[in-house]
């Protein structure tokens, strides 16, 4: 959190000194994922279940399985999905995604 912090003050809530005006800019609430990177977390009253994906040749990324009435996917940069990634996606909401928001490229 501190690299994130020095890197992009402006998404981190700071302490503000006495007299110093608030400025209304959006910020993140940061939530840190487990090295168990398919333990489901909560943010904002909805749950997420992380989804490993592969990025380029060796690099993983994370994309996100969510929604409550609909499942929905959300899945950036990805180059191929890990088998059991495709095994979280194929058990979700009885075996079918609502929405599938996929961004890759294509060869």
């Amino acid at each position: 959190m501190d690299s994130i912090s020095q890197k992009f003050p402006y998404l981190v809530k700071k302490k503000l000194k006495e007299g110093e005006e608030v400025r209304r800019v959006a910020q993140l609430d940061w939530r840190i994922i487990e090295s168990d990177l398919q333990k489901p977390f909560t943010a904002s009253g909805l749950q997420f279940v992380p989804l490993p994906v592969i990025h380029g040749e060796d690099y993983i990324c994370l994309g996100f399985l969510f929604g409550r009435k609909s499942k929905v996917a959300y899945i950036s940069d990805v180059s191929r999905f890990p088998p059991s990634t495709e095994d979280a996606i194929s058990k979700s909401g009885g075996g079918q995604l609502d929405l599938l928001i996929l961004d890759c490229l294509y060869r």
